[in-house]
């Protein structure tokens, strides 16, 4: 009798560990793909802002060191829209009054420049 129950509570704390583990790992591997937070040397690079344009179709601002980039993003690839500096970035917080513009005046403001 005392057999079958150690070997009950031993199968249990060994579902209860691996159940653990299961919760850990896909704790972890949540936070991998929020903007912004990349694990491994990626510590130069920061994903700002990401806007969805439509299904699969999306416009991300990048930053690498002291450079921007505004990329398209599709299931077909990712294209280079603008390359900006610190300078161009700058002067769309001064057109914002001093405040940090949205990603969506960001676009706007550079839509409005191709014209």
């Amino acid at each position: 009798m005392v057999e079958g129950f150690l070997t009950a509570a031993g199968t249990l704390i060994l579902v209860v560990g691996i159940l653990f583990l299961c919760w850990f790992a896909t704790k972890k591997l949540a936070g991998m793909g929020q903007p912004g937070q990349f694990r491994g040397n990626g510590s130069r690079i920061r994903l700002l802002d990401q806007v969805g344009l439509g299904p699969d179709k999306s416009v991300a601002l990048i930053q690498v060191g002291r450079r921007y980039w505004l990329v398209g993003v599709a299931s077909s690839g990712i294209s280079l829209l603008a390359e900006l500096d610190e300078e161009t970035v700058g002067e769309v917080v001064v057109q914002g009054g001093g405040q940090t513009m949205d990603f969506k005046q960001l676009l706007e403001s550079f839509r409005d420049r191709k014209k």
